[in-house]
């Protein structure tokens, strides 16, 4: 534990199991991983068009 700070702190600072705490300690891995979140209510080019919001062009 790098900075001295107990499980049961980390877990409580958190709000995640100390066991989840606890395998994370003793894995390998230097930083979680997780993969790309994608909301599922948007639908495919959404994004697009809010970021014409903007602009002064029209559709």
């Amino acid at each position: 534990m790098r900075d001295r700070i107990s499980i049961r702190e980390i877990s409580r600072r958190l709000d995640i199991s100390h066991n989840t705490v606890r395998r994370y300690i003793r894995s390998d891995v230097s930083e979680p991983a997780y993969p790309a979140r994608r909301s599922p209510g948007s639908p495919p080019g959404s994004a697009q068009r809010r970021s014409n919001l903007g602009s002064k062009e029209g559709p």
